[in-house]
């Protein structure tokens, strides 16, 4: 009596001969993708036996070796979460059940974030992301098919799809291409562009599929570079009247906490953003502080700057130091500025460079033709409250140096210090973000 194998290869000869061979190579393919045995039976029988047709059995088979595509709004993993939904409803609201709904995630299609190589053959750490629908940080699920927009979760992305479902497609080329031309631009190794073009598509990384493709090719030194000409030409090109702050534009877009806001929030920084900078660009804190002090010398202390451009390059230093500030509220940042990782205790170096670079522009602030052009000395509570934080962070992360005795104030600039910098400094770095102006009176009164 002939075996199972004998008996099933007799039918799939059978079944072959009767489809005129196009069967025979659905059914080989289907094997080849790991058809069970089962189902290699069912299909030889049916079509055997004249129950099915050969055009129902290949149809049948081929479903067999590709994704069904769904074509009206939902998406494969958006039907599997449904799904998953009902069968345990309580896994969405069950903080214990992170890991298993990580594990359906993976199986529906959604595909965590793992590192990639970079441009040069290089490995690289992808930089954390956040959410292309809400904006939340710590997004760890991305789109199956693009591969190029992230979300938090299964809400966000159902969500994102009406709108995404159309460039889903080409979207991963799009990111890919933008991210080149963001970093291409900020180089301008050609010397072709004006300020204002080197950063005005820099929005295209609010994007998180752009930003990851900008960081492959360049994107962390390219900023460095563009941070270094923003501190020694930034007063030049504004006394042109060519009204550009490459860190302006940086820390506005780039590293901005709510970009998907359309209201207009600035109030929180992208930390994560901000931490993969850092730790890939040793100068890159530096870089940023010596822009900031050359954008408030530019509007403060120039004496080319037109009139007509006072208000705006006020706005321009306010927006720069404010950005600092609010990049300070995250710990993470701050052990990536001084170099003190994980629970490390740091060094004094960098909380004494800071303490000299800071005391030095509060000095420098010291004259009435500053004052003049600092309307309720906005720039100046700025500094004094990115000095405020860095001594808190010193107490809190036991560096050894008195970080106030370093900053040589003088008698009426310890006072404001003391009065109103540091206990709003330590209210902004409790909140999260900047104080709303109840906020910081009820700080200042205690």
């Amino acid at each position: 009596m002939p075996g199972r194998a004998a008996v099933a290869a007799e039918r799939a000869a059978a079944a072959a001969a009767k489809a005129g061979g196009e069967f025979e190579a659905a059914f080989e393919a289907a094997i080849a993708k790991g058809m069970s045995e089962a189902d290699g039976d069912k299909f030889t029988d049916l079509v055997a036996s004249g129950k099915i047709s050969e055009a129902d059995a290949i149809v049948e088979l081929q479903k067999m070796l590709k994704p069904v595509k769904i074509e009206v709004g939902d998406r494969a993993e958006d039907i599997a979460f449904k799904e998953m939904v009902k069968k345990v409803p309580t896994i969405m609201i069950d903080e214990s059940g992170v890991d298993a709904l990580n594990e359906q995630y993976k199986a529906a299609g959604v595909k965590p974030i793992a590192a990639a190589p970079n441009g040069i053959g290089n490995a690289v750490p992808e930089p954390a992301v956040s959410c292309d629908h809400c904006g939340l940080p710590g997004a760890k699920s991305r789109c199956s098919q693009c591969q190029s927009s992230f979300y938090c979760g299964k809400e966000c992305q159902v969500a994102a799809w009406k709108s995404h479902k159309k460039a889903c497609a080409t979207f991963k080329r799009v990111c890919e291409d933008a991210g080149r031309e963001v970093v291409a631009a900020l180089a301008d190794k050609e010397k072709e562009l004006e300020a204002n073009e080197r950063v005005a598509d820099i929005g295209q990384l609010d994007n998180e599929g752009a930003y990851r493709a900008a960081v492959r090719v360049g994107l962390w030194p390219a900023l460095t570079a563009i941070l270094q000409e923003d501190a020694h030409g930034v007063s030049a090109r504004w006394e042109r009247r060519q009204p550009c702050s490459f860190m302006h534009w940086i820390v506005t877009s780039l590293f901005r906490g709510e970009r998907h806001r359309t209201d207009g929030g600035f109030a929180v920084v992208d930390a994560g953003r901000v931490v993969a900078f850092l730790t890939a660009e040793p100068g890159g804190w530096d870089a940023l502080v010596d822009a900031c002090i050359g954008v408030l010398k530019m509007a403060l202390c120039s004496k080319k700057l037109p009139k007509q451009l006072y208000m705006l390059a006020h706005r321009c230093a306010r927006d720069c130091w404010n950005s600092l500030s609010m990049m300070l509220v995250h710990e993470p940042v701050v052990r990536a500025i001084v170099g003190a990782p994980g629970d490390a205790v740091p060094g004094a170096d960098v909380f004494k460079a800071m303490a000299a670079t800071l005391g030095s522009t509060i000095n420098s602030m010291d004259n009435e033709e500053v004052e003049a052009r600092d309307p309720n000395s906005v720039v100046e509570a700025n500094v004094f409250h990115i000095a405020a934080m860095f001594s808190y962070w010193a107490r809190e992360l036991k560096a050894p140096c008195d970080f106030d005795k370093l900053l040589g104030l003088s008698s009426v600039q310890r006072a404001m210090y003391r009065q109103m910098a540091k206990p709003s400094a330590e209210a902004t770095i409790k909140k999260g973000r900047s104080l709303s102006p109840a906020e910081y009176g009820k700080a200042v009164r205690k």
